[in-house]
């Protein structure tokens, strides 16, 4: 989201009741964040965090001014019989963001018997002069990307396995009017939720 002027965030993240008795969902945080433009750290990793009855709910965040969005689309082109364990991350070479996107402790699964569209996909920030680096764990190389304005990039990522997959990657920045071409202060708040 894009923040011109002073920003308030509203929270209300509930537990979902399963059944039909009648139980109602748990709030597990019901509250407001306010950042105010002259306030705020910039490029850097922070957490907020809000209590209620039923639990406690985390948030990581970091503020970029003049910054992208990044969503990575996966394309399984090849893959080998009886499939495999996919590990993905991303990072930025300047910033030092490191984004875990698949591994043993995510919520998506790694594992990938065919070919097709990964059925998620995933985003991440980071500063309009930085790179955007997509890895995948076996000690092989990153697919290298640099930011635009708007637009994306596509990329092939060979496996040793033999799988071969496609790496799409699209921009997007929270600049109003063309703005961030002319390097202006035009900020992105990028959250990181975490529960």
């Amino acid at each position: 989201m894009s923040m011109k002027f002073n920003c308030l965030i509203e929270v209300d993240i509930r537990a979902k009741a399963m059944g039909d008795d009648g139980t109602e969902d748990k709030t597990l945080a019901d509250g407001c964040m306010e950042f105010v433009e002259d306030r705020v750290c910039y490029e850097r990793l922070s957490r907020c965090s809000m209590s209620g009855p039923y639990g406690s709910v985390a948030f990581d965040y970091i503020i970029f001014q003049e910054g992208f969005e990044a969503t990575i689309e996966l394309d399984l082109l090849e893959v080998p019989e009886g499939g495999f364990n996919m590990q993905m991350c991303g990072y930025t070479t300047a910033q030092k963001n490191y984004y875990t996107f698949i591994d043993k402790n995510c919520d998506c699964d790694s594992f990938v018997s065919s070919t097709g569209r990964f059925p998620q996909y995933f985003v991440a920030a980071g500063h309009m002069d930085d790179y955007f680096l997509v890895g995948f764990v076996e000690g092989k190389s990153p697919l290298i990307f640099k930011p635009t304005i708007h637009g994306s990039e596509e990329k092939e990522y060979s496996f040793e396995n033999g799988a071969l997959l496609s790496v799409k990657v699209s921009w997007s920045t929270a600049c109003y009017y063309g703005q961030c071409l002319k390097k202006t202060t035009c900020q992105t708040t990028r959250w990181l939720g975490r529960l």
